[in-house]
């Protein structure tokens, strides 16, 4: 006969133990299908009337003596309870002596590093005991109250010393008064109240809280106001963030920005911070102010990860970040090591690159490499600096990197990103082969665009030969000359035989020449020129899926894809309101927009850029934080 295994057996003792310890009105309920949570408890009266107090519970059995008090916990796990809207209570049950110990999901923290699991630890504080429920029931009802609270409110903050020193209570008392006097944020209660700010000063130190939910202990001898007030200051703001006090906790932090009050620890630093970082120059304002940057540590890299995930414009979180590391580096923290100097120069010229600021970023990039030449050996560096020199038209520099980037780590996407470097450099017949292999590629976007450029390399090749050289100070120079005269059309097709067949406004002239002779397919691959030259320029991608458009070429949806994944809707919209302006009810309309859309969400052109964060410490550099490319 099937035997029934001991952990299912332990499973159903634990849950059972459990619900006998809860008292007789609460109705616990199994949770069958939920992540990590075994019973969902409903609090109710001792006259059975609902109360609408609800927490869940994780529990987790055991008959070691040796895991008595300590359980491993899936990070997933702990990320999942934090998400959800009601509180987690995560019990431990021992069959050998049928004890329970508890804790709050809100009492363990996630950790500093990458890792999949936690251990939790138990303590004698944390036995289940005849007062327990009343104690749960308490800080269920202060979180409800939490999630209500209104930021317009003041917290009722309550004072409680037991100082024996008179010079100590004098200090301290100073110290809160101040803060009382300092900001609305809170006010004086004398306690029972559903959500209370809590300050406990002792012998052994100060204890700032909310209930169990968030918690601040600090050791000091009470001897200075000053300290005491940015101790009690920066607390309030950790546990007012940290809970979910926006509104509260920004205000505290803008008064200690206002007031030039440091803290006293850097964990206190970074959360104030992060309260500031819907205005990303405040919240790096603060962080400068207590000197954040000058350690590469988990402080620096969860502000960076604050601040970046904010809802700020993205303009304003990069160049929040520019000032961070620039006063890092003003200020000489790292002086002396070159290897951590170089990691935050190299962060500034990823921010500066992101920033559009491709100069400055090459800058920052070429002087790390120099404080560390290592880089230089990264395909990670090579890509990076690649990218700015190709977007400030050093191709030929640009296609040197990409080409070590696909020799050290070669994939489709960076064969793509070689051919794009040598076809503007004038290479079509060398970009032409690395286009073939990124048409290999089973990611349809990048396929198609490696077999759009392909077809111009053909074309350019045909018409220009398999190199050529792109002359571009003569050609600024004629250009120049050509708008003072007002040249004629054939002007811009010389200018392109002999100084620059790649030049934008040349190819955009000769284009319309093309166009109005009839010849459209020589004025698509001059309009493509221009589009892929400057990807941003709506009307040249328009103008070249018009032209394959009117020819009824099989290349109007392969340039269509190519425009809604480079430059987004507005190609398409410009294309859109020119066939309305001529036949509002064309029925064929309808069917473009359904083609429009599957090929734009196939691209997924709103895409996320990563700002890539190299941070010094252990040997470790990378942290990646998702920004997105398209926010405002």
């Amino acid at each position: 006969m099937p035997k029934r295994p001991r952990s299912h057996r332990l499973e159903d003792i634990s849950i059972r133990r459990f619900e006998e310890a809860l008292p007789e009105s609460w109705v616990p309920r199994k949770r069958t299908h939920d992540y990590g949570i075994d019973v969902e408890i409903e609090v109710f009266s001792d006259d059975d009337q609902s109360t609408g107090d609800i927490f869940y519970a994780q529990i987790r059995a055991t008959d070691d003596p040796k895991k008595k008090k300590k359980l491993t916990l899936d990070v997933d796990q702990l990320e999942y309870f934090r998400s959800l809207d009601l509180p987690t209570i995560i019990v431990r049950y021992n069959s050998l002596d049928e004890s329970l110990y508890f804790k709050w999901h809100f009492d363990l923290d996630l950790p500093a590093t990458a890792q999949s699991s936690i251990t939790v630890t138990f303590t004698d504080d944390d036995l289940w005991t005849t007062e327990t429920p009343a104690e749960i029931l308490r800080t269920v009802r202060a979180g409800k109250a939490l999630r209500a609270f209104s930021a317009a409110h003041p917290l009722p903050l309550v004072v409680n010393q037991t100082l024996e020193s008179v010079a100590q209570s004098y200090e301290f008392s100073r110290a809160w008064e101040r803060l009382v006097k300092a900001t609305p944020v809170v006010r004086i209660s004398e306690g029972g109240q559903p959500v209370e700010l809590v300050i406990t000063a002792s012998k052994s130190g100060i204890l700032i809280s909310i209930d169990r939910i968030s918690s601040v202990r600090v050791d000091h001898d009470y001897n200075s106001a000053e300290e005491l007030f940015a101790i009690i200051l920066y607390s309030l703001i950790f546990i007012t963030h940290q809970v979910g006090l926006s509104g509260q906790s920004s205000q505290l932090a803008e008064l200690a920005l206002s007031l030039g009050v440091k803290a006293t620890a850097r964990p206190l630093a970074a959360q104030a911070s992060a309260a500031l970082v819907s205005r990303p120059l405040d919240a790096v304002a603060l962080a400068n102010l207590n000197d954040l940057a000058n350690q590469q540590d988990e402080f620096l890299v969860g502000l960076l990860a604050s601040l970046h995930r904010s809802s700020a414009p993205r303009i304003l979180r990069l160049n929040a970040t520019a000032s961070l590391y620039d006063y890092a580096l003003a200020k000489g923290y790292y002086e002396g090591n070159a290897v951590a100097e170089a990691a935050i120069t190299y962060s500034l010229g990823n921010v500066r690159r992101g920033l559009g600021d491709f100069r400055g970023a090459i800058q920052a990039y070429v002087r790390a490499r120099r404080l560390r030449p290592d880089y230089q050996n990264s395909s990670y560096f090579c890509g990076e600096l690649a990218g700015c020199l190709f977007l400030s038209r050093r191709y030929a520099m640009a296609a040197q990197l990409y080409g070590k980037v696909s020799e050290d780590e070669p994939s489709q996407t960076t064969s793509l990103l070689l051919g794009d470097a040598l076809l503007l450099s004038g290479n079509p017949s060398e970009a032409l082969i690395h286009f073939g292999v990124a048409q290999g590629s089973d990611i349809f976007p990048l396929s198609v665009e490696a077999a759009v450029k392909a077809e111009l390399c053909d074309w350019l090749i045909s018409t220009y030969g398999e190199s050529f050289q792109r002359k571009f100070s003569e050609t600024s120079e004629r250009i120049v000359q050509a708008e003072k005269q007002g040249a004629g059309p054939d002007y811009w097709q010389t200018l392109l035989d002999e100084s620059d067949p790649l030049d934008p406004l040349s190819n955009f002239n000769a284009a319309k020449t093309r166009y109005d002779a009839g010849d459209l397919i020589g004025a698509y691959y001059r309009y493509l020129i221009v589009a892929l030259s400057q990807p941003g320029d709506a009307e040249a991608w328009h103008n070249a899926f018009v032209c394959v458009m009117q020819d009824s070429s099989p290349r109007f949806i392969s340039t269509l894809s190519l425009a809604l994944w480079q430059c987004g809707r507005e190609p398409y919209d410009i294309l859109r309101r020119k066939i309305t302006e001529v036949n509002a009810e064309d029925p064929l309309l309808g069917e473009l927009d359904k083609v429009a859309d599957d090929l734009a969400a196939q691209g997924d052109h709103e895409r996320f850029e990563n700002l890539t964060v190299r941070l010094f410490r252990d040997d470790a550099f990378d942290a990646v934080f998702e920004v997105p490319s398209h926010s405002a």
